[in-house]
Order: C-alpha cells, then structure tokens, then sequence
C-alpha cells in the first residue's frame, strides 16, 4: 500500500495461540492413526508368519469357500431370473418390434399405409435396439438367442447380435452393401443355403426405393413351402441426435393380413419375420498381433501412441416366429426354422464383406456375376425338382421387380452382462496332480459336489419353464482376455421312447465314442489321446480329445465327466433320472496344455434326464376334420397318454486366445462348432434308440 507516496509492506496478521495449538494437535491425532494402523497391519503379519504353514493354509482354504459358495449362490440367482424371463417370453411371446400391419386391396390405399408407418417404424426400431446394446461393449463380439413354444403352438426365436467390419471407408460403404444384400436376398440365400427362395411380389412406393412391399417364398428338400410377407424400411443419416454421428436404420416387418395377398396356412407355413438394423462407427485403438503386444509389454510399451481406426458396427435384432400349419408337420420341423434366423444374419453379413470387397476391385478385373446371372444359375437345377416349384419360378419375380433389380445393379456392385462377469456356472477348479493314485482319489471327492451344483444349477434355470415346451437359450461373447464364450441351455424331448434308461444308455454310448460320432458328423479329423475310467462300479473318467482343422489347426480339450442313474429321485419329482456332469481341468500336471500351437477349449456341462406324461399329441390333419365337422378346435373323447423323456441340458463353453496369431473370426467360429456338438448329440442318441 502506498502511504504519502512511500510503498509500505501490509502487516500481516498473527494466528491465535489456541488455532495454532488445535491444528498441531489435529495434525499429531492423524499422525498416531496412521502408526496405529501400521502396528495393526505389522501384528497381522506377525501372526501369520508365526502360524504354522497347514493352519494357515486351511485359513485361506477355508476363505475360499466361502468365496465359492457367494459366487454359486449370485450364479443360482442369474439363474433363477433367467428362467423369469423366458416364462415371460413364452406367456407373452409378443413381438418387441410389432406394428400392427393389415394392407388393403387397393394399391394406393396400400402405399399410403406405408408411408404412414416409415416414421414411427424408424423410431421404435432404433429406440429398442439402442435399450437392447445400452450396457454392451459395442466393440466386443457378442449375440444372444432365444427359441421357445408359444401359447398358440408356433414356433418363436429372437436374437440379438453384433457384427464388426474393420477396413471400410465409412458407415455410408456398409449401408449400401446391406441395401444390395436386402434387395437380393433371395439370391444370396438360394445360393448359401441351396434352398429355391423366390420373389413372388416386389412393390416399391411411388419409385421410393427405401420403402417396399415383397412376398418371399422358400422350399425345402422335403417340399415344405413356406411364405413370408414383409414391408422394409431403410434410410441413411448424415448425423443422427440419438447416436451423435453417421448411421443408417433399415426396419424389416412382417404384414399381419394382406387384402390382395393372403396367407395360404392349408399349403404353406406362414414365417413372419421383424428385423432392425443399426449401422454406425466407432472409433478404437487400431489392434496390433498377440506378437506385437508381447513385444511391446517386454520394451515397456514405449513404442509411441497406438493409431486409432474406425469399426463400423452392425446391431441386428431379429423375431422370428413360424405359425403352425393347417396340415401335419412334425414338431421338430417347425423348430428348425430357428437355424434360418442364425443363417440370414451369417449369410448377410458376409454378402456385405463380398460386396464391399469387390468395390476395391478396379474396372476390367474380376467382378461378380451380374442377377440376371446369378438369378439364372440358382434356379437351372429348377427342372429337376417337382413341377409345383417350375411354375413357382415362372410365377416369381414378375417384370416390375426385375426392373428395380436390374437399376440398382451397377450402383450395387460398384459400392463398396455376462461379459463383465463371464464366470462359469458349472465351474468347479480342477488341477490334476502327477500320480495316478491321486489322480483318482480326487476325481472320486469331486463327484457329489459337482452332481449338487449342477442339480441344482439345471433346477433353478428350468424352474418356471413348461418342460414339455421346446426351449432353448444362448448367449455368445467375448470375456475381458479376449477368450470366446458360448453359454446355452436347452430343453430336448424324446418321444415314443421307453424310459429314461433308454435315453440314459444311448447318451452313455455317444459320450463313451463323441470323437467318433463327431468326426463322422463334421469331417474333421477328432481322437481321444487318453481316456482313464476310475473304476467299474463308480462311472467317473478323464480324457483329452484333440481336434484337427484342415487348415493346420489344432484344438484340445481335457475335462473330467461324472454319469449316474436313480430309479428313485426325490429332487426331480420322484421318478427315474439320470444325470450327465463334466467340467475342464484347469491344469494337468501329467498332460499340459500346449498354448503354444494349440488352442485350449474348456467345455462345462449338466445334463439331466427325466420321465413325464402328457395326453397324447392329435395329428393337425385330425383337428382340421373335427375343426370342419363340429366347429370346434378339440377332438372327441379322452385322449390317451404318453411317456415323454426330457432332457436338460446346460453348457458352458470358453475358447482361449492362444499365444500364436489366430484371427479372431476363426475364434468366433470354433465356437460354432463347439455348439455342434448338442444336436450331434441328440441326433445320436435318436440313432441308438431307432437302431435298437
């Protein structure tokens, strides 16, 4: 401060003697809490270091369990919840994206109805399918699935699942592939799946080829027909305000009534199909090889900042649901229209990659067949088949939807909660020692264990479930060490069979010879390298089986397997029951794992079979003749009974990401064929039984 023009320092201003005195004191308490803390800490490790080595390794045993049992009780409760919600599928098997499409015999009236429906299509598609990916990693591989009976006896399948494509130039790029592969997708299909798919109807509003009416129409070997009738919506956003950047959204649905074109359920199985895509891009740090990283890990990562590159990300929801007919078709029939909904997402996604491949391909080089081509070569086979599906050829595609097909084909061609928490639930840790005494002796105290937990695991997933309904339900993902995860549950059921002890025999027989029954099934090449059973009387064993791809690539396995069967089990309602239990080794002291040049797949699984009886099932065509007569929907008289064996199967399986370079597709697709191996399984154990 200035004072008659001299500059004179403020006095500054003194702490009372009694603040002085309470901040030393405050800071000498803080001080005596932390030594307190350190002498605590001190006297702890005293005290271990003074126990002797057995009681402190019981201690820590001990802790274990009890961390053990916390994790199974919270897995029982995923559990529980789990079987709520597919109750609540089956109950209320309601489309998640319905809209209540019935189109009117005139055509303008009809493509009004449409255009009416585009805004509010978009905007319920892509509010559920953001909902549905909220608490996912959009950047990790990941589908869900599930299969289930509805009230009315149809078929029903949703499924969830993200697709990856790393190398493209933009959302944009993506989009119009996808437009391709929508517009052409009976072409595709035909040709993926050898199945005739045809086009009967094409009708795009007003010249708007991003709103359209078709009727597809696919028959099978056995000469099933089955028709769907859809609209589809597709748009692409230079910025969109729920997702902040690019995207595009195609919304697929399927018609409810069709005043021109109604569904013929006397001949054909009605299909109806609901679909969203969501395509966006995602920006990640560009992934190096598991070599790179190694090296990068030994220096330090001083190798500089990792470049970011962009992932376009494809979010597709899919429900699928096939009608029961007015004629006779086997369950099981029907059920395997859930395969085509897994199919259609394969097939398309690698139609994109196709066609997005070919637009890096320069003028006058190689270039894929043009439609009429290609529409030619997937129906030459056509004389062969029976003549109802000539005329389905000559009948399809008529000259308006060639027209539209053949003004997009240059433009076409020329574009380019679990994983958090990915713990086993039937996970039991097994480390096998060097001697065969010991071996053994562990495999025998491990065996009720494992039999409780997966009783009461398979009991607590089927716990609000029909039993007697077709169930299935599947989860893929990849866990935070980039292994690939595939968790499935599934009801099977034999019918006309005898017992469960039949169904118990014929399992025990395609477990005792899987490398056989496999190998035969897939064509790769599968032994067993060491197979030791405990003893006679106790069915327990170990065993290693090594898979051989055709390109080179090895993959090994090492579980252990329990089998049992009760006449009497009060657990599962007092009747017969047998029950399958196996778990991976996590390490073997005799036999390693070699991570080296092979790749480690660990399988869990639990399997339970009982007996039930339901009055027995009247053919279709039966209740259609009693339909005609009476009016009524129930056939006269009491109708017998018979013996249905259920089987519940639960499995868990982890494929690791090995130490040498492995493209992570070729991940994901081991995992498909670990998923083989239950209807491999069921397929045999059909065989047995037939055969005997």
């Amino acid at each position: 401060m200035f004072v008659a023009g001299v500059y004179r320092k403020p006095t500054k201003k003194r702490k009372a003697t009694y603040v002085v005195r309470k901040e030393e004191a405050t800071a000498l308490k803080r001080q005596l809490e932390t030594l307190q803390r350190q002498v605590a800490a001190l006297k702890t490790v005293t005290e271990q270091v003074a126990m002797e080595p057995n009681e402190h390794l019981r201690q820590l045993l001990g802790v274990n369990r009890v961390l053990n049992e916390t994790l199974r009780s919270q897995q029982l409760v995923v559990a529980g919840a789990q079987s709520t919600m597919a109750e609540f599928q089956e109950n209320q098997s309601s489309n998640p994206l319905f809209t209540d499409v019935h189109l009117p015999q005139s055509w303008d009236q009809r493509r009004q109805l449409l255009l009416r429906l585009k805004d509010d299509m978009f905007a319920h598609g892509c509010r559920y399918v953001l909902e549905r990916s909220r608490h996912l990693d959009l950047l990790k591989k990941h589908s869900s699935e599930q299969r289930f009976e509805d009230d009315q006896g149809g078929f029903c399948c949703e499924r969830f699942e993200l697709h990856h494509l790393v190398g493209v130039q933009s959302v944009k790029q993506v989009y119009d592939a996808a437009t391709f592969f929508l517009t052409n997708a009976e072409i595709s299909l035909s040709e993926a799946t050898g199945l005739v798919i045809v086009r009967e109807d094409y009708d795009n509003v007003g010249g708007d080829d991003s709103v359209c009416n078709y009727r597809l129409i696919s028959s099978y070997p056995s000469g099933l027909i089955a028709e769907s009738n859809r609209i589809s919506y597709t748009k692409y956003f230079e910025h969109h305000e729920l997702i902040g950047g690019p995207c595009a959204l195609m919304v697929v649905k399927n018609v409810d009534s069709d005043g021109l074109f109604p569904y013929n359920s006397r001949e054909r199985v009605r299909k109806d199909i609901s679909a969203v895509l969501l395509i966006r891009e995602i920006e990640r740090k560009k992934q190096r090889k598991v070599i790179e990283e190694r090296a990068s890990s030994k220096l330090g990562n001083c190798q500089g900042v990792d470049k970011e590159e962009a992932v376009v990300v494809i979010q597709r929801l899919t429900f699928m649901k096939a009608h029961q007919p007015d004629f006779d078709l086997p369950t099981h029939v029907l059920h395997d229209f859930g395969d085509d909904v897994a199919r259609w997402g394969q097939v398309m996604a690698q139609t994109i990659r196709e066609v997005i491949s070919t637009a890096h391909v320069q003028r006058g080089d190689s270039c894929p067949q043009p439609p009429e081509t290609r529409i030619r070569a997937a129906t030459e086979d056509l004389g062969h088949r029976p003549a109802l599906l000539v005329e389905m050829r000559d009948n399809a595609m008529p000259e308006a939807s060639q027209r539209c097909i053949r003004s997009k084909q240059d433009a076409h061609f020329s574009l380019s909660s679990q994983e958090n928490q990915s713990s086993n639930p039937l996970f039991s840790d097994i480390h096998l020692p060097q001697t065969w005494d010991q071996r053994r002796q562990l495999l025998l105290r491990l065996k009720d264990d494992m039999f409780t937990h997966g009783c009461r695991y398979v009991l607590e997933r089927s716990r609000h479930l029909d039993l007697l309904k077709k169930h299935s339900s599947e989860q893929r993902f990849e866990d935070g060490q980039g292994a690939f995860c595939c968790e499935r549950f599934e009801l099977c059921h034999f019918v006309g069979v005898q017992s469960a002890k039949q169904v118990y025999d014929a399992a025990t027989f395609f477990l005792t010879n899987a490398e056989i029954s496999m190998s035969e099934a897939t064509g790769l090449v599968i032994v067993r390298e060491d197979y030791d059973s405990v003893d006679d009387d106790n069915p327990v064993c170990n065993s290693r089986l090594i898979c051989e791809y055709p390109d080179g690539l090895v993959v090994e396995s090492s579980r252990i397997s329990f089998s049992q069967y009760v006449e009497h089990s009060d657990l599962f309602g007092g009747g017969p029951c047998a029950m399958f239990v196996a778990d991976s080794v996590v390490s073997d002291a005799l036999y390693p794992y070699s991570s080296s040049d092979r790749v480690r797949n660990d399988v869990s699984a639990m399997f339970v079979i009982t007996e039930m009886r339901r009055k027995k099932q009247k053919d279709a065509e039966t209740l259609t003749d009693v339909r005609d007569r009476q009016g009524v929907c129930k056939a006269a008289g009491e109708a017998e009974e018979e013996v249905v064996v259920v089987m519940r199967r639960a499995v868990f399986t982890k494929i690791h990401q090995p130490e040498f370079e492995i493209p992570m597709h070729t991940l994901h697709a081991l995992g498909d064929d670990a998923a083989r191996w239950g209807k491999v399984m069921v397929q045999t154990v059909r065989e047995v039984m037939e055969a005997a």
